[in-house]
């Protein structure tokens, strides 16, 4: 029996507000206390209008996005490959995207490649790069 399997265009959009309580969360569970993600002072000396959030705390919502669209899938057959654009600001505001960009076959396993980021709220690039996932 051969089972048909569609491929999402669009990949669901993760809106989420950085505050400054989630990076203190991160910087405990990642045992990162980088001055630049936690004083102020010291991210505005750096030339950054307030703290910084951890990069993979921010890239943490591209997986969370896969894993909403492709489930347990996402964890068992997914590569992520992305650059780093910009930093997030604490307190700033980033959405996800994500767009089927092409589809392979090799050695009978199908490949689904997607363009996948990371906006902030002025519809900067903060993170690109691209998703794979087998189905």
């Amino acid at each position: 029996m051969n089972i048909q399997y569609t491929l999402p265009k669009s990949l669901p959009i993760i809106a989420q507000l950085i505050t400054q309580s989630m990076i203190i969360d991160y910087s405990k569970v990642s045992n990162d206390f980088n001055p630049i993600h936690l004083d102020s002072t010291f991210a505005i000396e750096a030339g950054f209008d307030t703290t910084i959030a951890h990069g993979m705390m921010v890239l943490s919502y591209i997986s969370e996005m896969m894993t909403m669209a492709f489930g347990t899938k996402w964890a068992t057959t997914g590569q992520l490959k992305v650059k780093f654009r910009s930093p997030v600001l604490s307190g700033e505001s980033i959405e996800t995207f994500g767009e089927l960009s092409r589809t392979t076959k090799d050695n009978n396993l199908n490949k689904a490649f997607y363009k996948v980021g990371i906006n902030n709220k002025n519809g900067d690039l903060v993170i690109t790069g691209e998703a794979t996932i087998c189905y």
